[in-house]
């Protein structure tokens, strides 16, 4: 399983994280575009964890995403 965490960046934009709080996406415009590579990202290494922080560091959601088909 491998989790991933959207996070806003110094910048304003948006990256997700790997599971060794490495940025592995960076700057996407909005959460929504870089929870959609995230969710893309754990679900093609096994299914995982998808954190979404909001601007303040704060959890906003915490969703489980299933392994791809076959996978």
């Amino acid at each position: 399983m491998s989790d991933r965490r959207v996070v806003q960046n110094p910048d304003g934009g948006w990256d997700v994280r790997g599971p060794d709080g490495r940025t592995v996406v960076r700057g996407r415009r909005t959460p929504r575009r870089a929870m959609v590579e995230a969710r893309r990202a754990v679900r093609e290494s096994g299914g995982g964890r998808l954190v979404v922080e909001d601007r303040t560091g704060r959890v906003r959601q915490t969703d489980h995403v299933p392994p791809a088909p076959g996978g």
